[in-house]
C-alpha cells in the first residue's frame, strides 16, 4: 500500500510539471502565426503601492503603447490595474495557442532558462464585452517569504499567467481550455482584459490563482512603472463572424456631462450599458430620444457601450 502511495504521489507531481510547461509556450514576436494585433486598448491604473493609501496611481506609458505589434512601449497597470483590449477581426479557438500577451519580463544572467523578473497577469476574455472569463491560472511560486522588487521567480513554476515570458516572446493562451466555460463563445472572442496579479503576499492584498494559492512575484514595484507592464497582445487564430466594436466620442456629448447624454445617428431603442472605472456595470437600459439620463451617477469616469445592428460604438466619459 505504500508503495501504491509513493507511486501515486510521483505520477501526481509529475502531472502537475508537465501540466505547467505545457502551458508556458513562447510566441516569439515574429512568429508567422500571427494575424493581427489589438487596436484598441482602454487602462484602468492601480496603485504602485496596494498597502499605503497614499499611494499614487502608476502612470507610465500610454494606451496606445499596446497597439499594434510589439516594439517595447510599454504601458504599466499598477497593482492590480487591468486593460481590456479591442480587435479589428475577433479571436477564435483554432489549433494551439490562439493569443499571446507581451511584456518586459527578463531573465536573470544567473540563470538564462527559467529565473525571471516578471510581473505577472491575469488574462481573461469575451464575446460581448460584458462578461469575461479567465483562463485558469497555477502559481506554484511558495508564498511563505516576499519576492523583493528587484528579485527573480522561476517561470516554469507557473502557467496561464502573462508575464510568464521574457521581452519579445509573448506567453501562449489556448481558447480549448475555456470549452466548457458558460457565458463565452470560444469561436466569437471579441474583447481581452489583462488584470495585474498583485504579488504582495500579505492576504489583506494579494491575489490568488485557480486552486487558491497566494501569487508571489516582485512587489513593491512603488515606482511610476509598477504592476504589470504590458507590450502587446497578439492574435494567431482569427474569426470573420463576430461583432464589429469603433470607438467614436464624437457621437457622443457633452463630455463632462451632467444630467443628459446626447448620442448622434443612433436608433432609439437602442441597447446600451455604462460600466464603472472598475469595468461594474452600473447601467443597462435603451436608447431613448437619442439621450441617455446620467444623473443618478455618482462623479467620476465611466465607459459606455451601445449596441445598434453587429455594431456596438464605446466611448468613455466622466460625469
Amino acid at each position: 500500500m505504500k508503495n501504491n502511495k509513493t507511486l501515486l504521489i510521483i505520477f501526481a507531481y509529475s502531472f502537475i510539471v508537465t501540466q505547467i510547461s505545457a502551458q508556458n509556450i513562447s510566441i516569439p514576436a515574429d512568429d508567422p502565426q500571427i494575424k493581427s494585433w489589438a487596436t484598441h486598448c482602454t487602462v484602468h491604473r492601480g496603485p504602485t503601492d496596494i498597502s499605503n493609501p497614499d499611494s499614487p496611481d502608476a502612470d507610465y506609458g500610454t494606451e496606445d503603447n499596446a497597439i499594434g505589434a510589439t516594439n517595447g512601449q510599454l504601458v504599466s497597470f499598477g497593482d492590480k490595474g487591468y486593460a481590456i483590449l479591442e480587435f479589428a477581426d475577433g479571436i477564435s479557438d483554432g489549433t494551439g495557442i490562439d493569443i499571446a500577451v507581451y511584456s518586459n519580463a527578463f531573465f536573470s544572467p544567473a540563470n538564462q532558462d527559467s529565473l525571471v523578473f516578471s510581473e505577472l497577469a491575469f488574462v481573461e476574455v469575451s464575446s460581448d464585452g460584458e462578461n469575461f472569463t479567465r483562463f485558469p491560472a497555477i502559481s506554484n511560486v511558495p508564498a511563505n517569504e516576499q519576492i523583493g522588487s528587484y528579485e527573480t521567480l522561476n517561470i516554469n513554476h507557473v502557467y496561464n499567467l502573462a508575464g510568464a515570458q521574457p521581452i519579445n516572446t509573448g506567453c501562449g493562451f489556448d481558447l480549448s481550455e475555456l470549452g466548457d466555460s458558460a457565458g463565452i463563445d470560444i469561436s466569437n472572442i471579441t474583447h481581452v482584459k489583462i488584470i495585474d496579479a498583485c504579488g504582495n503576499i500579505d492576504e489583506e492584498y494579494a491575489s490568488y490563482d485557480a486552486e487558491g494559492n497566494i501569487i508571489n512575484d516582485p512587489w513593491p514595484t512603488a515606482f511610476s512603472s509598477g504592476g504589470f507592464d504590458l507590450d502587446a497582445v497578439a492574435v494567431l487564430n482569427t474569426s470573420t463572424n463576430v461583432t464589429k466594436h469603433q470607438n467614436n466620442d464624437l457621437l457622443f456629448y457633452p463630455n463632462p456631462v451632467k444630467n443628459y447624454m446626447h448620442v448622434k445617428g443612433i436608433p432609439d431603442n437602442a441597447k446600451y450599458t455604462i460600466y464603472d472605472a472598475n469595468a461594474c456595470v452600473v447601467t443597462q437600459s435603451h436608447l431613448t430620444n437619442n439621450k441617455i439620463n446620467v444623473s443618478h451617477l455618482a462623479p467620476g469616469l465611466y465607459i459606455i457601450h451601445i449596441k445598434t445592428g453587429d455594431t456596438v460604438l464605446t466611448s468613455k466619459f466622466i460625469k
